[in-house]
């Protein structure tokens, strides 16, 4: 689930969101007033959920949501009227009085959005010509010693790699480290 924050400009407000929301089911990360409190907190998080009032003690909600850092989606709770001012696509709009149900499903709406993004990251990840070298230097100490073909040996990487809880990167090493080679394939 994605971290939640909650920031309004007065306390109390924020607190009653909370309850509402954890009422729901949900876990809250943080509660604040400030726009800086919430720049502080993100900056220990991977992505995140920041439920918003319109105008925090310290900035306006549009100056908090240019500087969010990618994976973070914004909730303006806000009355009607600055719906249409709203520009930034990591900002939804909710209008004021909240309705429970249809609160909580624009906050999954977010969330969705949220997990699409963190999906989207991950499988961009790729590793770099060094963790490559690594793979392969691993995969060819298997193949020559162990008489493993080339898929064997991945797949042995692979399970060994899930059983120890250890990064495949650790697992190359290792071989190679075990194997007697040398990590840089001389």
């Amino acid at each position: 689930m994605a971290d939640i924050i909650i920031a309004f400009p007065k306390l109390d407000d924020g607190k009653k969101i909370e309850k509402l929301l954890e009422s729901q089911g949900y876990d809250i990360s943080f509660v604040c007033d400030m726009g800086k409190d919430v720049l502080g907190h993100i900056s220990r998080m991977d992505g995140g959920i920041i439920i918003s009032g319109l105008k925090l003690k310290d900035m306006h909600y549009s100056a908090l949501s240019e500087q969010l850092p990618e994976g973070f989606f914004m909730l303006l709770t806000a009355s009607q009227k600055w719906e249409e001012f709203i520009t930034q696509d990591n900002v939804s709009f909710y209008p004021l009085p909240i309705r429970v149900m249809e609160y909580t499903d624009e906050i999954e709406n977010l969330i969705d959005r949220y997990r699409q993004w963190k999906k989207k990251r991950k499988k961009g990840k790729t590793r770099t010509p060094e963790e490559r070298a690594i793979i392969d230097r691993a995969k060819d100490l298997l193949i020559e010693i162990d008489s493993m073909s080339e898929l064997q040996a991945h797949k042995y990487i692979q399970k060994t790699s899930m059983e120890s809880g250890t990064n495949v990167i650790e697992v190359c090493e290792m071989i190679i480290t075990l194997k007697g080679g040398a990590l840089d394939g001389k």
